[in-house]
């Protein structure tokens, strides 16, 4: 590593103070540095209840995540930072709160990538002016200045990766490998789904210095080559496996399919110009880019490789396909490849300086593609605006001869596009998010204080902002969940078994609901909403427009019946009959043993006629309804008297989606949205779902907002909550004894032969014993783990161990020595001199 001059400290602190300007020039003093999507929801919540699980167990590798999604596998959520550095550092901070802490390291991480960078370029001697703009190139790309407050997960793992750019030079030149293993392995512990790009980035970048050194390229020398830079990235990546091995595990069982529809046109050219230019889901470059690539196109072969590699990711989709799972194609997955992109910039900066270009070679082809790009409706203007700046520049330059004419520019134009782009995102008011917070913790530690048993308590209040939301209380459990990984058997019983409706664009979002099957299923005794009481809920709390409510007759989290239901008879039953039957028996893989019988009726309201009626639709041949919104209306529909003091039921079929909006309807405020159907996250919500449990409920208010709708199989029906209260006062309660981490104990008194249920997403992994004698369990109801029991009194305890995760440790610590044998060779020059 080159010294840095004086010149070379001021570059790196404007590169600072030039960003940190940007950060204060948007937030101001009223919002938070980060986005109102996700960001808090996802990429602050989930940290922050890492931290607070460590706070109570003094577990580093803990295994089961209690508190969110009904209790899963914690390695559902690594991709959020597990075993980050990033986040393992916050745990020394405990008095410093996780958004704060989010928001000063991802602006760390963001600083300190740009000044690897800058040192990056600054060891392939390039001079302090163009290695300074460089640096602003990538510091203002649009996915680093945008997700520094957005998707934080999508860079926080660059400073480990330009570390290890830089020790894949420093094992070329210099045989050491150390810099490459510990930057490629804080780079998988970062962020196990973008090292891969990132590694293949360090592969990219090892062979064009190979190719540079090397005139003649043999299959010996080329294969020892490549070898060299194996071993250490194997070594790397064998020591992260304790992330990356039961990560896989959870993947294999849980990932969620994708909508998506790929043609051999979308692999091909389709739409590809934002995989280079602008997009912050994309490398986020400015017009420069383009001649930049161009230029690396000749001299050597080394320069033809990497250019030639460069220009394939971003013109064929099918690159960012792979690099995605094959779930979609975004561009996301090409980020990781951004240092390289800076690297062809660097060296076309230079060459303009030093008078190397072939304008004859490069000037046709900018020409030829810059018409294509300026077909683009969204950047095209932009784009031909920004190069005739360029050009210009260095027709001015060639007169005057001042580097600062062509370097000026170019700053101007990245910093202005930075701030218009990140105007765009809105982001979280402060006041707002310390207003809900304040109150909710002051509710839950009145209730935590009061009650000591094992429950779940519903947060009904900005309901996608708090699904994985811990607020500092290990003590509070919840059923909602909003991960990329989550268990595929809750996601599926939450949304096609329970009548939940679809309320989020995304279906991986479970979010809080007013269903009141899915709330007393999974022990959900409290509520704190601002909205009105459902059935059975009694108001406790009330502080300002806060109420909490509590519902005596909620299912314990760990029950017992002799009511028990085959899944052949459950799968005969209606949908309708199938919510009342869940609170009634445990429905599991062996013969039926109740008497079952459903109290649910059909309703006297007609929406469909209603509609009709009042013209605001249309009868078709096939017994569908159609309607045409524009902008939005609402209809009011009066409940008999003899409904109103019953739940209803609602559901009718979505037969065709949109390709402009998102589809959205609801029915007393509960919503179902059917989203565009080319959204990559399409949440196939074809059946809009309603369960109305509110108390006192005398009218239907549908609103439906704009789009063109087709309606059809309207299903109405009503059940008195009394006898939900009767089949639930029936059940054998778990009496919880320790529920801390990764175990759940109790005992029960258990009144005949049946089943036991532990409403927690069944999952590969757990341990049950029964009066100190493991048995085998079993998933029961379609979504939780169940096990025999016989009558009499008797001890439980559940243990999860994450699958994979022992052997993970031990293939770890195999790596961890392999690393230290390797450097100890290196140093001594026993190994490959």
């Amino acid at each position: 590593m080159k010294k840095q001059t004086k010149k070379d400290i001021f570059y790196c602190t404007l590169l600072v103070l030039t960003f940190l300007v940007l950060v204060f020039k948007l937030v101001g003093k009223d919002f938070y540095f980060g986005s109102d999507l996700d960001w808090y929801s996802q990429h602050i919540s989930i940290p922050e209840y890492f931290r607070t699980l460590f706070y109570d167990t003094k577990d580093l590798l803990p295994d089961f995540a209690p508190n969110i999604g009904n209790g899963q596998n914690i390695y559902n959520f690594s991709y959020y930072g597990l075993l980050s550095p990033n986040i393992l550092l916050s745990y020394l901070f405990p008095h410093i709160s996780m958004i704060n802490y989010m928001i000063i390291s991802t602006i760390i991480t963001s600083l300190i990538s740009s000044i690897l960078i800058y040192i990056f370029l600054k060891n392939k001697n390039y001079n302090s002016e163009i290695c300074f703009i460089s640096s602003i190139i990538f510091l203002l790309s649009a996915p680093i200045s945008f997700h520094t407050h957005r998707h934080i997960m999508f860079i926080n793992y660059m400073p480990y990766l330009i570390l290890s750019l830089m020790g894949a030079e420093k094992l070329f030149k210099h045989n050491k490998s150390y810099l490459l293993i510990i930057g490629t392995f804080l780079m998988i512990m970062t962020n196990y789904y973008f090292s891969i790009g990132g590694i293949i980035c360090i592969i990219v970048y090892y062979m064009y210095l190979y190719l540079a050194k090397n005139d003649t390229i043999t299959f010996k020398t080329f294969f020892n080559t490549m070898f060299r830079l194996a071993l250490p990235l194997f070594i790397a990546v064998l020591s992260s496996s304790i992330i990356t091995f039961p990560t896989l595990a959870t993947m294999f069982n849980n990932r969620l399919d994708s909508n998506v529809n790929i043609s051999l046109k979308d692999l091909l050219f389709n739409n590809n110009t934002k995989n280079l230019l602008y997009d912050s889901y994309g490398l986020g470059l400015t017009a420069i880019a383009v001649p930049a690539i161009i230029n690396f196109y000749h001299k050597n072969k080394s320069n033809l490789f990497l250019a030639g590699t460069l220009s394939c990711l971003v013109v064929f989709n099918i690159f960012n396909y792979i690099l995605n799972g094959t779930m979609y194609i975004d561009s996301k997955s090409l980020i990781p490849f951004l240092p390289l992109y800076i690297l062809l910039i660097a060296q076309l900066l230079k060459d303009i300086l030093d008078k190397k270009i072939n304008y004859k070679i490069v000037i046709p082809i900018l020409i030829i593609i810059s018409i294509y790009i300026s077909l683009d409706e969204k950047i095209g203007l932009r784009y031909i605006i920004e190069i005739i700046v360029f050009i210009i520049s260095i027709i001015i330059y060639s007169k005057f001869k001042n580097k600062y004419i062509i370097l000026v520019p170019i700053f101007l134009i990245v910093l202005t596009n930075t701030y218009y782009l990140n105007r765009s995102d809105e982001l979280e008011p402060i006041s707002s998010t310390k207003y809900d917070e304040k109150l909710i913790t002051s509710s839950l530690k009145d209730i935590t204080s009061n009650d000591k048993d094992l429950y779940r308590t519903s947060i009904d209040i900005n309901r996608t902002k708090y699904p994985n939301k811990i607020f500092n209380n290990i003590d509070y459990y919840n059923s909602t969940i909003y991960s990329s990984i989550s268990n595929s058997s809750y996601n599926t019983f939450y949304y096609d078994t329970l009548f939940n409706n679809m309320q989020a664009r995304n279906r991986a979002l479970t979010v809080t609901t007013s269903n009141i099957f899915s709330l007393l299923l999974s022990g959900n005794k409290y509520i704190i909403t601002d909205k009105d009481p459902l059935y059975g809920y009694k108001l406790i709390n009330k502080e300002d427009e806060l109420n909490v409510y509590r519902n005596e007759d909620s299912l314990p989290i760990g029950f017992a019946t002799s009511n028990i239901m085959s899944y052949k008879d459950f799968n005969n039953l209606t949908l309708q009959e199938q919510q009342e039957a869940l609170l009634n028996v445990i429905v599991a893989e062996t013969d039926s043993s109740n008497s079952f019988i459903s109290h649910i009726e059909k309703s006297s309201i007609d929406i469909k006629n209603f509609l009709i009626q009042e013209n605001k639709a249309i009868l078709k041949e096939d017994n569908s309804i159609d309607l045409e919104v524009n902008d939005r209306f609402e209809v009011t529909i009066p409940i008999p008297e003899e409904e109103q003091n019953k739940i209803l039921l609602i559901s009718f079929d979505m037969n065709k989606d949109s390709d402009t909006e998102d589809l959205v309807i609801r029915i007393n405020d509960i919503q179902n949205k059917l989203t565009i159907s080319d959204w990559k996250y399409h949440n196939g919500n074809t059946r809009f779902d309603y369960v109305l449990a509110f108390q006192n409920q005398k009218e239907l208010n549908i609103k439906f907002y704009e789009g063109e709708y087709n309606l059809s199989n309207f299903e109405i029906y009503t059940l008195d909550y009394t006898y939900i209260e009767s089949s639930i006062r029936n059940m054998d309660k778990l009496n919880v004894t320790n529920h801390k981490g990764d175990t759940l104990e109790g005992n029960i008194n258990v009144s005949n032969n049946g089943y036991f249920i532990v409403t927690v997403p069944y999952d590969k992994g757990y341990t049950i014993k029964v009066d100190n004698k493991k048995v085998e369990y079993s998933k029961v109801d379609n979504a939780f783990i169940g096990i025999p029991i016989s009558k009499g009194e008797h001890t439980i305890k559940i243990e999860y161990n994450a699958p994979f995760k022992k052997f993970s440790i031990i293939t770890s610590l195999i790596g961890i020595i392999s690393f230290i044998i390797l450097t100890i060779l290196e140093k001594k020059k026993i190994l490959f001199k």
